[in-house]
């Protein structure tokens, strides 16, 4: 899955990159504390991380998605007394990876969840978006 904290731009540009940092940080923890050992988190670039787990079908991949962001949603976030309110897309890949084809697999995975992250922000932000069914990506 990739996750994409919404409106990230304006908190660096209204409250600092001091701010941004701390952000991405509690946001890195919040994502691990559910992952936990079950997968990898990694910051894919600004405000974007990946999440993968293996052996996790679509259903159990979406639910760990919400659970991120409904957490995320609900959690305000303080920074020199004000406080904010943040919200996250996401975009979930529509199945796992087998080791044989892992480098495949995950490209394609990849590609699904970016396009999957795309609609989650076309269609408003803080939301879960995956393939649709009969859906595939060129």
């Amino acid at each position: 899955m990739l996750l994409d904290i919404d409106y990230f731009k304006s908190i660096n540009d209204n409250y600092g990159h001091e701010c941004g940092d701390k952000v991405l940080s509690v946001f890195a923890q919040h994502i691990q504390k559910i992952v936990g050992d079950k997968g990898l988190v990694a910051r894919m670039g600004g405000e974007e991380f990946a999440v993968a787990v293996p052996s996790v079908n679509p259903v159990d991949g979406l639910l760990m998605a919400e659970k991120i962001r409904k957490g995320v949603e609900l959690q305000p976030f303080t920074w020199q007394q004000k406080t904010l309110y943040l919200t996250v897309s996401i975009g979930v890949g529509s199945g796992c990876a087998s080791y044989r084809t892992l480098t495949d697999d995950f490209n394609k995975l990849m590609v699904e969840a970016d396009t999957c992250l795309y609609r989650s922000k076309k269609d408003g932000r803080n939301r879960t978006s995956t393939m649709r069914y009969g859906e595939e990506v060129v």
